[in-house]
């Protein structure tokens, strides 16, 4: 990686543990030292973020992270549904064993760690496993788009499953039923299974933000 990429990945990573917190203003003197990186790499780092929806410019205030609101959940899930939908029908439509091993292994990590009540890890491979079958859909814009979604919802909320409506197991079965439909190869099944399963983290995660009042 050059110095762009790895100043970008440093701020990534502190802006999804929550180290650089929404809203935040981003001075670069003070990052540059706190990081100890040099001002054109951290600008094209910057720059990058803003690309991807965490960071944005205020006229004479430089970056700030920006804030992920209901209407932002609302905007992210839309398109979740609708993307993840095209990919996993996709996905379906070009299985392969060896895709099947890919996606067999982590629903069986997955399974481990319900089992385990392991939630963190397994909030882990949720996000994993959603990502993987964006990449067997074969479309890498769909995949780079996917992933910003991602970032964006993990920046608000590291995981929905510990939500009243959620669950790890609900969670799980919902999974393990879309892993079966992809299996046996029923494209519009497996579509339909993750709408229906973004549709309802959806629900359950502007109820949330609804009752905290981030309007």
């Amino acid at each position: 990686m050059n110095k762009t990429e790895k100043v970008y990945n440093i701020l990534l990573n502190d802006i999804m543990i929550g180290k650089l917190y929404q809203g935040q203003k981003l001075v670069e003197n003070d990052l540059m030292q706190a990081y100890h990186i040099g001002k054109t790499p951290l600008r094209e780092a910057l720059i990058e973020l803003e690309k991807i929806g965490l960071a944005k410019r205020k006229i004479n205030c430089g970056f700030v992270i920006k804030h992920i609101r209901y209407k932002d959940a609302e905007e992210i899930y839309d398109l979740r549904e609708m993307l993840e939908g095209l990919a996993v029908r996709k996905a379906t439509q070009n299985i392969t064993d060896e895709k099947i091993q890919k996606i067999t292994k982590i629903i069986d990590e997955m399974e481990f760690h319900v089992k385990s009540k392991n939630t963190d890890e397994y909030s882990k491979l949720d996000i994993c496993f959603h990502i993987l079958l964006c990449e067997l859909s074969g479309n890498e814009r769909l995949l780079e788009i996917i992933k910003n979604l991602q970032y964006q919802i993990k920046m608000l909320l590291k995981t929905s499953i510990f939500l009243p409506e959620r669950g790890i197991n609900l969670s799980f079965n919902e999974h393990k039923e879309l892993y079966i439909a992809i299996l046996s190869k029923k494209a519009d099944k497996a579509e339909k299974l993750i709408r229906k399963h973004i549709i309802k983290t959806k629900k359950a995660v502007l109820r949330y933000l609804s009752s905290l009042n981030l309007s």
